[in-house]
């Protein structure tokens, strides 16, 4: 586990960017935390595709959601 931070400017701000779509914060805020959990040469790839996808799914079941 790194030892590595969030600076707390910048997650207040990515909170107040996103705050009315809290689908894309959540994603922004997890792909900080493992960000800082796994700085330096890993391989970000196939997370960030993963990430994608599942956000991608979330949202279009949002989107059916609100049109039912």
């Amino acid at each position: 586990m790194s030892k590595a931070r969030i600076n707390r400017q910048v997650l207040e701000s990515v909170r107040q960017a996103t705050r009315k779509d809290p689908l894309i914060q959540e994603f922004l805020l997890g792909l900080l935390a493992i960000e800082s959990e796994y700085s330096g040469h890993w391989r970000w790839k196939k997370f960030y595709q993963d990430k994608l996808q599942e956000l991608t799914n979330r949202r279009k079941q949002s989107d059916e959601d609100q049109q039912a």
